[in-house]
């Protein structure tokens, strides 16, 4: 299976801050050494500065496609949602809001922090835009954090009360809902940012010292209810609303399956009865049809002189009756193919010469018919076909293919929510631990900016998700690429049907 251009880039980024890290402490200026030439500082220098370089193309590449792979991806899923009405839901103005939290991720936070870390750590922007890249940077975090959850309650009410769903998740609650996503974080944000009540006073006067420098440094309690808002509430109730949308989506799974299964038993044993009832009826009317035809037969041989042509009218008048023609043709055909052995004609001439054989001769073909006649009531084809018409009770009945459709949503779901934990949940146990403990907790810069990069990843993986996993946005996706690709025929402006 090939690897996903974002997992790509996750891998790149990682593996170029580690590298980072190795060659700056590999290439670090060593002290002079007496012998050594008056050159060597030199070519060390230059190696140094090539490596560096080196590295800083690596980060600005990797990093420029997470930013654009983030934007287009976004973008492609607003674009998707307004041009077709298939895609006009509530829960999916829920993943319109969340790519647009996302895409300004990308734009104000993942840009900032680019720079940044391409310049050596130098801030070019001033101290005021420094205050609001750290509030973007926290408020848009918090705010794709906050719609993921609400994401998770909506899919809950939909999977496990699916009768209250209707009444719970309103276009009003909804609307709150998203209001709540994007005003809540602005506590957390621009309000402590801004007025300073983040940080610590020995911060405030080194921001004074070195305003080329934009360092996000917090105290405890900011620390803590930040990271509480942001990270670890919704997180709790994502983990709880995936897991009872788990257990139902197992529960109803089972339970359909084995309705299903039953009523295919059900079907099966009741047309089985059935048939085999009417395959008993069947034989009894054979067997009394025969012994009257049988009966009707000995009258006719008797009653008749022995004319061969006269002989064949009664054979066939008696036995096509109503009762023996029930099952089919084949008994007309077998009586016709007896007869036929006596050389009958429609004049009668034909049979002139099988009874110029004498009466012992026209007997054995009287009999020869009989006997044939005879073999053809043990044989009932059609009866035989009708015992095996009757189809059964499909397995995949629509109540498992809704079920199975449910039951795809949660896996969805569930891999939206493993990727954000595994992206944000590395960042925050470092940004509580470094607060909390203090220098003894600190880890190496490069370590810092791979831990916020992946968090940035998150925002970028979300749309992937949608085209990957749900054939809806997959459709959704392939004909606005192609309207906006110019590969078919140019169609009228409005929205797709």
């Amino acid at each position: 299976m090939p690897v996903p251009p974002p997992l790509l880039c996750l891998s790149l980024l990682v593996s170029s801050c580690l590298a980072l890290s190795h060659v700056e402490g590999a290439l670090a200026p060593a002290p002079p050494r007496p012998s050594a030439p008056r050159e060597a500082p030199e070519a060390e220098g230059e190696e140094w500065a090539g490596a560096a370089v080196g590295v800083i193309v690596v980060k600005a590449t990797v990093m420029a496609s997470i930013i654009v792979v983030s934007v287009l991806g976004n973008v492609l899923v607003i674009v998707s949602v307004a041009l077709h009405r298939r895609l006009h839901s509530p829960a999916n103005y829920l993943l319109v809001s969340l790519a647009t939290a996302d895409m300004l991720v990308a734009l104000c936070a993942m840009t900032f922090n680019a720079s940044v870390e391409l310049t050596g750590g130098r801030w070019l922007f001033g101290r005021v835009m420094c205050d609001l890249w750290n509030s973007f940077d926290v408020y848009f975090s918090t705010v794709s954090i906050l719609h993921l959850c609400c994401i998770s309650v909506d899919r809950y009410y939909a999977i496990v009360r699916p009768l209250e769903y209707p009444l719970t998740i309103t276009r009003r609650v909804l609307s709150l809902m998203l209001t709540h996503c994007w005003l809540a974080p602005v506590l957390i944000s621009f309000l402590p940012i801004l007025l300073g009540w983040y940080t610590t006073a020995d911060h405030l006067r080194s921001r004074e010292a070195h305003p080329h420098v934009c360092a996000f440094v917090v105290n405890v309690v900011f620390a803590l209810v930040s990271s509480a808002v942001s990270f670890w509430v919704p997180c709790t109730v994502m983990v709880v609303m995936y897991f009872r949308i788990f257990q139902e989506a197992r529960k109803q799974e089972r339970a359909l399956l084995t309705r299903a299964f039953s009523a295919n038993s059900a079907a099966y044993s009741a047309s089985f009865r059935q048939q085999q009832q009417q395959l008993e009826e069947q034989q009894q009317q054979d067997a009394a049809t025969e012994v009257v035809s049988r009966q009707q037969l000995l009258v006719a041989l008797q009653g008749t002189t022995f004319t061969p042509g006269n002989c064949h009218q009664e054979i066939v008048m008696n036995s096509l009756s109503p009762e023996s023609a029930n099952c089919g043709d084949s008994r007309g055909g077998s009586v016709a193919k007896g007869n036929g052995a006596g050389g009958t004609s429609p004049g009668g001439t034909g049979g002139g010469a099988g009874g110029a054989g004498g009466g012992g001769r026209g007997r054995l073909k009287r009999h020869g018919s009989t006997a044939s006649w005879h073999g053809s009531v043990r044989r009932h084809p059609p009866c035989e076909r009708r015992l095996h018409s009757t189809p059964l009770v499909a397995t995949r009945s629509s109540p498992l293919a809704a079920g199975r459709r449910e039951h795809k949503a949660a896996r969805t779901l569930g891999l939206i929510m493993g990727a954000f934990v595994l992206c944000w949940l590395p960042f925050f146990t470092w940004y509580v631990s470094i607060n909390v403990c203090g220098p003894s907790c600190r880890c190496p810069h490069a370590v810092v900016t791979a831990l916020f990069w992946i968090g940035y990843f998150n925002s970028t993986l979300n749309p992937f998700i949608y085209a990957y996993f749900r054939a809806d946005f997959r459709e959704g996706f392939h004909r606005t690429l192609k309207r906006l690709s110019c590969c078919r025929a140019r169609q009228p402006a409005g929205v797709f049907v």
